[in-house]
C-alpha cells in the first residue's frame, strides 16, 4: 500500500511538480519498516529528481511508527531536508515560512 500511495505521488509531481510535502501520520497504527526502505533508497531520489526539497512529517502518535520514521530519516536525509511535527499546523507553519 504505501509503494503504491509513494508512486502514485510521483505521478502527481511529475504532472504538478512542487519543491515541499507535508506527510502526516497522525492516524497510523502500527509500524512501517518495509515500507520506510523503499521510500528511503527508491522514493526520495525520485522525489528530489522531480523538485522536492523539504519535507514535514507529522509523527504517528505510537513508537512503532516513529521508529519506522526513524529508519526512513537515517535513509533519506541526504535526499531531502526532513523535519519532523507533532501537529500538521505546525508542520504546514515550516513549510510556508
Amino acid at each position: 500500500m504505501i509503494m503504491l500511495g509513494a508512486n502514485q505521488l510521483l505521478t502527481m509531481l511529475q504532472e504538478q511538480p512542487c519543491s515541499a510535502i507535508l506527510n502526516s501520520n497522525q492516524e497510523l497504527i502500527g509500524p512501517w519498516h518495509d515500507g520506510a526502505l523503499f521510500l528511503a533508497s527508491q522514493w526520495a531520489p525520485q522525489a528530489k529528481k522531480s523538485g522536492v526539497l523539504y519535507f514535514a512529517h507529522v509523527l504517528a502518535p505510537g513508537t512503532y511508527g516513529q521508529s519506522s520514521f526513524e529508519k526512513f530519516y537515517q535513509l533519506a536525509q541526504h535526499h531531502l531536508q526532513i523535519e519532523t511535527f507533532t501537529t500538521d499546523e505546525e508542520a504546514a507553519a515550516w513549510l510556508l515560512d
